[in-house]
Order: structure tokens, then C-alpha cells, then sequence
């Protein structure tokens, strides 16, 4: 018989609910008689306007008692399906569903199955559904809380809400350095964005190309918060799971598919100064044509957001104005800044002394400056210049040189959702449609050098030879730098015999970069002309006597630039699943799932091309092919042994997890990853497992413990190897330390025999539920990783050294046989043929961390609920070899490594359909140098100029208004019928960044520079 699926839909609730949450209205008079289940429920679905769904077969000969009074919906509901063996189930998108009750003595826990094959889910979430309460210390941001962040980007999102995540600058923040590329960057622990998995409904994305190193995480920064049902991340070594990638962790991105009803949602925000406007609609659909047996969800997401320009906010002034002070003969003599005035600085650091013609007099200061003007009389000079002695104007010029250049890339987005999933008795199709797109704009202008004068210059007014530092004309160049993600998906889903199912799937897409940049920069007789610092006909180039004669004499000495590349890489997936429950155990199911996988990614038919006005136009031009492909066998085992009741007290709750995962890949890359010419194909297999267990000995305690392994692929960097000939004199020590010249071919690029980094992480945790303050949940997880065989690229090329330390690092120095002649001199080898100076495999990290979650949830009789939460991250260790025979170093609070401290806090108080809600965020305090003891004096100037290596700890606040309404006449004539206010104040106490001198921006990139802002989001449900 095929199962009818019945729904009312009076009004589509749109914010998501906790199970027994009354929809607005509250109680109300009904008057039931005794009659047919489905007609009561019909009846008070009408009444309260709530989405109820039921299966009619189900409640097929079922009656409901008689009720009157009054009530509200879920204690009517209750009411009528009292003793009927079922039970009311909130769906997250707030619609009521009808299901088989769960026996009484057993605790509601997620089947631990995908949760794409669980029956009744309309999710595309192809990953078991993951919880804090899991053996692994998974942390689960949910759509509440993604609601009240008031983000914009999932990359926003990561850095508010998962203090795991230790990426620093992303690339927005990067502006034109990073040619405007705005694509998302989560950076787990520190270990790199390649080692932090990105998953969406449990599905990998296409990953994006890159020419050199091959293959980048995906980008999903277009993916609208409002389409986000919740994010489960795994803060540990996670490859026996999730496969090649997850060295570090993993993020996995649940959309919101149970959602029947149309949805749309328009935010507008802007900044406290009234810039870098924020836009974004988001619109929603879900139906079913055929009374459930079909659901069709349709998503159509845009955002756009203006950028900030660094003349908006005054940290590159302030970080001038520190350089200056900590050391002013530094910015005068090395970083003089691009201004609206004119900084005059003595070339030989002495102080100046005006000509005769100026009034003679010493300056007393070995810099000045003065504002541009035309013919300006020479009294009017050195009175300007000696009242602004010993200063210099350090505000940036507008130009984008200076306050002109994006602090904050540009941004605008597009995206779509689209989902169809039909159940035809015992088989479901489904097919689902992702296409995200991402385009950043960024612009910067090249820094210009100062106008040299020499002292017999009839326009120099001192006696000696000077440099004068203007605002040249702008040499402006505008980046566009989109991301395209796309993903199909289609498969099949079949109920199995004995409670299994399986399904059968096929996924293809693209990943796309694409850049466009375009500028002016000089000609080559221009260049010849700026650098002899002559106008075009030879005449000297003086800022002081006439500016504007100054700023005309660049006319014509420049032309357009332009550069521009595109690469694809076209993605395809088929993935073979089976789930279900294998025997009874004392706490549940064991359940099984396994999985067989391949996946293919390749990267050909990119093109590079650039027009200078220097150099000409060159390409196009063939970037470099590249493909993996993946073959995968994965099991999953999980066994809850004991149950709450076990007469075992001590192992109340036992359960255990193993996951086993064998991988094999294939990788091929061009020998020279620049020139793109012979190829290199390189095989590796490897099987990565993860085992978990966890226990209550007491009521509310859970103690959990695992260790898991997992690897990195292969990347074009390590597979690219060439050779050239060298003609050396470099000592020989099995010869005699001879010096005699002598050739031999020296090979360089990655290593001779490329492994993959393999890391192992073990997690011991406890999670506290006090039974006496229902609500309350803390957990305290200590996560260990170590990660080895990292590529260390400080000696690649370094012939000498593989020479000096031959037996170290055998197979590496290729020689002739010892001859007759060699034996006679005592020599122990022969003359070196060869000299293998690719990578070395020799670096490790090891990181050390304890992640603590507090979460409150406080009911009072009358004031509403309230809800605390909070979140850490303590990372004391995080130690690196970066080397050969090089000792280790921690990186913990280093500019190269990550934050020892990360975190973030929370309240939320709420009350019928009005909510509050107050956020925090914290970084712990760093230092501006290296983790590298050696390279430590390279930042000594640095520090110097920050006037000490130490920037202070960060914290901004967050504060949000939500408010409900169900409004009157819903249905008729297009009204909603539902609307919600969500207005956020972010960065509440307008939190200036600290100033870092040798940071992107000149500000801390652990906190937004654009500081005090506003959001209003308006939901409307239809």
C-alpha cells in the first residue's frame, strides 16, 4: 500500500522551535468530540494555524477521546493522542509531524545511521547527524544561534562561534594583496586551511584550483546564514570518518530542507560612520504537490557588501604616526608615507640648513614637510618648513596608494538551493542542486618612490641634497576575483529487509577562479622618465616650486594593465551506502554503516593572460593539469553495550565507535608546475580508522575518550621535480674536502618519494549534566595532534648542504664509482654525478589544546528563559619542526603560529515572541614575531617600531532583538503570515582594532576593522 502523507497548513511558522514550544497565540477554547484521529487533528490544526503532518495510513482505525477547554496547541495535541502510542514532533523549520512514540524507558538519541536514510527526514545530510554528547568532541552551532550572530559570511560564522577555528587574516582582509579573492577560510587549530575539511550536507564540494599548489578548501562564503539549518564541526583528526583532508578537523554545513511554505528574508546594515553597506535577500520554498509523497525545497540567496576603503578608519595613520615616534629617523629615511602634503627628508640624515636665498637658517631637523601650492615665494617655503620642523604629515593620501586602497575587499554573492525528494513505497528518489557564487573587488595602486635634490638644484632650498616625498599621480589597479562552486547531485534510496536501507548517489559540479585586473603603470620611456626624475623634455621634476607643473609632468607617461587567468576544476562523485541496525545490545542497536566511494577531481584547459604597458601583452597562456582521483571503503560501528538502568553503575551507558577507512589515490601533476609540460603520477594507499567510547558512571557525568588517525593528499608542489646542471666548488667531504671545480645535475622541487602527511589525534573529554540543575550541560575535552611528514622547503636547492650531511639523508647525493685513482688518494667515493635537493619530509607539529563548552538554558515561572552559554579554546602547545636537524619551537602566540586563546560567550533571554540576546568575543594577546628563534632578529625593527612584540588581548560584543509576529488575516491577498525582527548592534562598544605596523591594514586581523555597525533583518513567512 503506498503511504499518504496528510498536511493543513494554516500558517508556516518560521522561526525554529524546541519540542513542546507553543506557537504564538497562545491557548485557546476548543470543543472536540469523540471521532476519527485525523479529523481532530485536522480540527486543531485549523484552529491554532499550524503545519501538521500525518500519514493516514498510520492513524487508519484510530479514534481520539472528546476534549474541551482551553489550551494551547502541543497540550491539545497531547490531549487527543494520549495512549495512542504516537507522539508530536517539532521539525526544526517549526511544522508538527505524527510519529511512533518512543518506548517509555528509553532515551531519544539520533539513529545512528546517515540521516539522509532516516525515514520521515526530508535533510539531504548524507553524514550521521552529530551531537555535543558524541564519543568525538563534536561542537554543534545551531540555527538559533547562527541567527542571532548576525553574519554574513559562513567564514564570519566560524570566527564568532568556533573558537577552534585559528585563521587570522582571511582573505577579504587581504584586499588587493590577495588580488580581491574573497573565498572563505577556516583554519582549525592553526595547521592550515588544506588540513580543515569543509563538507555540505555531509557531501564534499569541488575544491577550488590553484596553478601551483594544486587544490584549495572549497569556498562556501556565498552560502546565506539563513539557509543554514546547523554546523557540526569535529575539533580533531577525523580521517577514518570523513577520509583525506580531515587532519585537523572538519566542518560540515546542514542546510535547512524541512521547510514547507514560502520564506523570505531581507537584511539591510551599515557601520556606525555610515559605511560598508551590507545587503542580502534570501528567499525560500517548500511544498509538497502530492499530499507529502513529494517535497520540493527552492532556495535563491544574494548579498552584496561595499567594502571599506583604509582611508575610512585611521589605522594606517596610527600606525605611521607609532612608526614615527618609536623611530623617527626610520619613516623618514625608509617609510615615508604617500601623503597630501609634502615630506621633505634630508638624504644623509643630517639636520637642514636653508640656502642663502631661504634666510640661511638651520632647521634643527632632518625632515619637514609642507603643503603643495603654485608658485610659492621662497620666504613662503622656508616659513612653512621651519614651523612643521622635525615632523612629517603621516595621514595617507586618498589616492589609492593610501586611504584609497581597500582595507576590506568587496563582496557580492549568489547562490542556489534546489531539492527534490519523491518516496514511491519502498524506494525515494531525490536530486539536489547547489551553484554558489562569489565575487570580491579590491583596488590598490603601486607605492611610488620620492623625488630626489640635489643640492646645487636651484629648487632645492637647502644646502643639502634632499628627497621630497608627494603624492604621485595614482597608479590605480581594480581586482575581480569570483568563485563558482557548483554541485548536482541524484541518486536512489531503498528500504532494506531487517531495518536497512541503502542508497546510491552520483555528484558532479565544477570549481571555478577566475580573475580579472585591469590598472595603468608606465610605459617604458615613462619609466625611463620617472626613474631620471625629468618631465618629457628633460627638464627636473620638482614638487616644491610648482605642483601643479609637477603632477603634468606625468602626462603620457602612462598606459593600461591588465591581467587575467581562469581555471575549473570539474568535480564527480558516486557513493554507495548501506545503514541499519545489526543485533539488540543492552543500550540500543548496534548499527552499521558502510560506504564505497569514488571521487575524481581534475584541473586542465586553464589560461593565463597579461597586458603591460611595459612589457606587452603575454598569452595566453596554459596553466598547469592536475587530477586526483579517490577510491574509498569506509565502515562505521556503533555500539551502545549498556543502558542508563545496567546494574553496572560504573558503566552505565557504555557505548562504542569504530570507523575504519581505506583510501587509495592516484595524483598527477606536471613535473613543473610552472611550465606545465611533462606529467608525474604518483599512487599512494593508506587506511585510517577512528575508535571512540564513552560512559556515564554517575548520573549526569559522561567520561569519553578517542584517538584517530587521518592523511593529507598529495598536492602538485610535492609531485613537481626538475634538474639543471651546476659547475661548483663546494667542499667534498668523502674526497678530501677537495675544492676542485667539478659539474654535476642537480635536481630540485618536491620530494624523490612523495608520502602523504599522516596525523594521529587523541581526545579525552567529560561532559557534566547535574540532575539537579536540569539544563545545564559543561564539557571539558583534551585533544592532542600530531601531524608528520610536512614538506620543509628551507633547503630545497641547497647542494651544499644534502653534500655535508650525505649519510644523514641518504639516497639524496648520486656519485661515480670510486676509481683506482680515488683509492690512491684516499678517498672514500667517487666524484658526485648528481645531487637530489627537492623537499625534505622531516617537519611535525604537535598540538595541544582543552576546548570547554558551558550551556545554561534557565526557565523562570515569569520572566521568560534564559539561556548562558560559552565556549573556549586553550592551545598552550602548538610546536613545529620546520627543519632538518632543526630543533623544535612552539608557536603558540607567534605571528606565524596561532592564539593560545580563543572564545566566546553568550546570553539570550526570551519571552513569548520577544528575545535579547548580549555575545561576546575574546583573543588572547600575541606577539609580532616569528615562533623561529632565528628569524626572530628579522623582526627586531619590527618591534622597534611597535614599540614591543606584544599586541594586547581583544574582545567585542554583540547585541541582538528578535520579535515574532503571527499577524491577523494571514493568506488573504499575498499577506504574510508571519513576520520576525531580528535588529543586531555588532561590536556594541565600538572596539578599536590594535595597531599591528607589520600586519595587513596595520591593524590585529583578529578583529573586524570595520567596528560599530547595525543589521535589521525582516522574515516573512508565507
Amino acid at each position: 500500500m503506498t503511504t499518504r502523507i496528510h498536511f493543513v497548513a494554516i500558517a508556516a511558522l518560521i522561526m525554529p522551535a524546541s519540542v513542546g514550544a507553543a506557537p504564538a497565540g497562545g491557548p485557546r477554547k476548543i470543543h472536540l468530540p469523540v471521532q476519527p484521529l485525523a479529523n481532530s487533528l485536522q480540527a486543531i490544526a485549523r484552529t491554532f494555524g499550524i503545519e501538521l503532518l500525518f500519514s493516514t495510513d498510520m492513524l487508519a482505525g484510530r479514534s481520539a477521546p472528546a476534549a474541551s477547554g482551553r489550551f494551547d496547541a502541543i497540550e491539545a495535541l497531547n490531549r487527543i493522542l494520549a495512549g495512542s502510542g504516537l507522539a508530536i514532533q517539532r521539525t526544526p523549520d517549526g511544522s508538527y509531524l505524527v510519529v511512533v512514540a518512543a518506548p517509555s524507558d528509553a532515551k531519544a538519541k539520533p539513529e545512528a545511521i546517515p540521516e539522509i536514510l532516516v525515514i520521515g527526514r526530508r535533510t539531504q545530510n548524507a553524514d550521521i547527524r552529530r551531537t555535543e554528547n558524541d564519543v568525538r568532541p563534536y561542537q554543534v552551532v545551531t540555527r538559533q544561534q547562527i541567527a542571532t550572530s548576525h553574519i554574513a559570511t559562513v567564514e564570519e560564522l566560524a570566527a564568532k562561534r568556533l573558537p577552534a577555528n585559528a585563521q587570522s587574516a582571511t582573505l577579504s582582509q587581504r584586499g588587493a594583496t590577495a588580488f580581491g579573492e574573497t573565498a572563505s577560510s577556516i583554519n582549525l587549530f592553526g595547521l592550515g586551511t588544506a588540513q580543515t575539511l569543509i563538507l555540505v550536507d555531509g557531501r564534499r564540494l569541488p575544491q577550488m584550483a590553484d596553478e601551483v599548489t594544486g587544490f584549495l578548501q572549497s569556498d562556501v562564503n556565498a552560502i546565506s546564514p539563513q539557509a543554514i539549518d546547523r554546523v557540526e564541526a569535529i575539533t580533531a583528526t577525523a580521517g577514518g570518518i570523513y577520509g583525506p583532508g580531515a587532519t585537523a578537523g572538519v566542518v560540515n554545513l546542514v542546510l535547512r530542507r524541512e521547510y514547507r511554505g514560502m520564506e523570505v528574508a531581507v537584511t539591510s546594515g551599515v557601520t556606525a560612520r555610515g559605511d560598508a553597506p551590507y545587503r542580502r535577500v534570501d528567499a525560500r520554498l517548500g511544498f509538497t504537490p502530492d499530499h507529502g509523497a513529494t517535497d520540493v525545497m527552492l532556495g535563491l540567496f544574494s548579498s552584496s557588501f561595499a567594502g571599506l576603503e583604509a582611508g575610512a578608519r585611521d589605522y594606517l595613520a596610527r600606525a605611521a604616526a607609532r612608526t614615527f615616534a618609536n623611530d623617527p629617523s626610520y619613516i623618514a629615511r625608509y617609510f615615508t608615507p604617500a601623503s597630501s602634503s609634502l615630506n621633505v627628508v634630508s638624504q644623509d640624515g643630517s639636520a637642514l640648513t636653508f640656502k642663502p636665498g631661504y634666510g640661511g637658517a638651520a632647521l634643527g631637523a632632518a625632515y619637514s614637510y609642507a603643503v603643495p601650492a603654485d608658485g610659492r615665494a621662497a620666504a613662503a617655503l622656508a616659513q612653512e618648513l621651519t614651523a612643521n620642523a622635525g615632523m612629517l604629515d603621516t595621514t595617507p593620501t586618498a589616492t589609492a596608494a593610501g586611504g584609497g586602497a581597500s582595507l576590506l575587499s568587496g563582496r557580492r554573492t549568489r547562490s542556489i538551493i534546489a531539492s527534490v525528494r519523491h518516496r514511491a513505497g519502498p524506494i525515494e528518489l531525490f536530486a539536489d542542486y547547489l551553484r554558489l557564487t562569489n565575487q570580491g573587488h579590491a583596488v590598490v595602486s603601486y607605492t611610488t618612490m620620492g623625488t630626489t635634490l640635489a643640492a646645487e638644484d636651484p629648487g632645492n632650498p637647502f644646502t643639502q641634497a634632499i628627497e621630497v616625498y608627494a603624492a604621485d599621480p595614482d597608479l590605480r589597479h581594480e581586482y575581480d576575483f569570483r568563485t563558482t562552486v557548483t554541485r548536482a547531485t541524484g541518486g536512489v534510496i531503498i528500504d532494506l529487509p531487517m531495518r536497512w536501507r541503502g542508497s546510491a548517489d552520483y555528484s558532479f559540479g565544477t570549481g571555478r577562479r577566475r580573475l580579472d585586473g585591469r590598472g595603468r603603470y608606465f610605459t617604458l620611456p615613462g619609466l625611463e622618465s620617472y626613474f631620471s626624475q625629468t618631465d618629457a623634455v628633460g627638464r627636473p621634476r620638482n614638487p616644491l616650486v610648482d605642483y601643479s607643473a609637477y603632477v603634468a609632468s606625468f602626462d603620457g607617461l602612462y598606459g593600461t594593465d591588465s591581467r587575467a587567468f581562469a581555471q575549473t576544476n570539474r568535480f564527480s562523485d558516486a557513493t554507495v551506502r548501506v545503514a541499519g541496525p545489526l543485533v539488540r545490545l543492552g543500550g540500543g542497536d548496534l548499527t552499521a554503516s558502510f560506504l564505497a566511494e569514488r571521487r575524481r577531481e581534475q584541473v586542465a584547459d586553464g589560461v593565463a593572460t597579461a597586458s603591460s604597458a611595459l612589457l606587452g601583452t603575454v598569452g595566453p597562456t596554459p596553466l598547469a593539469q592536475f587530477s586526483q582521483v579517490t577510491r574509498s571503503l569506509y565502515g562505521e560501528l556503533r555500539a551502545p553495550l549498556t543502558s542508563e538502568s545496567s546494574a553496572l553503575s560504573l558503566l552505565r551507558e557504555l557505548e562504542l565507535q569504530l570507523a575504519v577507512r581505506h583510501d587509495r589515490s592516484t595524483t598527477q601533476a606536471p613535473l613543473d608546475a610552472l611550465a606545465a609540460t611533462a606529467t608525474r603520477t604518483v599512487q599512494i594507499a593508506g587506511t585510517v580508522y577512528t575508535a571512540g567510547v564513552k560512559v556515564s558512571p554517575a548520573p549526569g557525568i559522561m567520561l569519553r575518550g578517542s584517538v584517530a588517525t587521518g592523511e593529507q593528499p598529495l598536492t602538485v608542489t610535492a609531485l613537481a621535480r626538475r634538474g639543471s646542471s651546476s659547475v661548483s666548488l663546494l667542499p667534498d667531504p668523502k674526497r678530501g674536502n677537495e675544492r676542485s671545480i667539478y659539474s654535476f645535475d642537480v635536481i630540485v622541487g618536491g620530494p624523490l618519494r612523495p608520502m602523504p602527511e599522516r596525523a594521529r589525534s587523541i581526545s579525552a573529554g567529560i561532559v557534566v549534566q547535574p540532575v539537579a540543575m536540569p539544563g545545564l550541560r559543561v564539557s571539558l575535552d583534551y585533544i592532542h595532534i600530531t601531524n608528520q611528514r610536512q614538506t620543509v622547503d628551507s633547503l630545497a636547492g641547497d647542494s651544499e648542504f644534502f653534500i655535508a650531511n650525505e649519510d644523514a639523508v641518504p639516497g639524496r647525493v648520486t656519485r661515480l664509482p670510486l676509481s683506482a685513482a680515488d683509492l690512491a688518494l684516499g678517498y672514500t667515493a667517487g666524484r658526485i654525478a648528481a645531487v637530489d635537493t627537492g623537499s625534505l619530509q622531516t617537519g611535525a607539529t604537535t598540538i595541544d589544546t582543552l576546548n570547554g563548552r558551558l550551556d545554561w538554558i534557565v526557565p523562570t515561572a515569569r520572566a521568560g528563559t534564559i539561556a548562558l552559554s560559552a565556549a573556549a579554546t586553550w592551545q598552550p602547545r602548538f610546536q613545529q619542526v620546520i627543519g632538518f636537524d632543526v630543533p623544535d619551537r612552539n608557536y603558540r602566540n607567534a605571528i606565524d603560529g596561532a592564539l593560545a586563546i580563543r572564545g566566546n560567550a553568550g546570553a539570550r533571554w526570551s519571552k513569548g515572541a520577544w528575545s535579547v540576546s548580549l555575545d561576546g568575543q575574546f583573543t588572547g594577546r600575541y606577539r609580532i614575531t616569528s615562533g623561529i628563534e632565528y628569524l626572530r632578529e628579522l623582526f627586531d625593527q619590527d618591534v622597534l617600531l611597535q614599540g614591543g612584540k606584544r599586541v594586547p588581548a581583544q574582545a567585542s560584543f554583540d547585541m541582538g532583538i528578535e520579535h515574532r509576529l503571527a499577524l491577523p488575516g494571514a493568506g488573504l491577498s499575498g499577506r504574510p503570515r508571519t513576520l520576525e525582527l531580528r535588529f543586531g548592534i555588532q561590536d556594541l562598544f565600538d572596539h578599536r582594532p590594535a595597531t599591528v605596523i607589520n600586519a595587513p591594514g596595520d591593524y590585529s586581523s583578529y578583529a573586524d576593522p570595520r567596528r560599530r555597525r547595525f543589521e535589521l533583518t525582516v522574515v516573512a513567512g508565507f
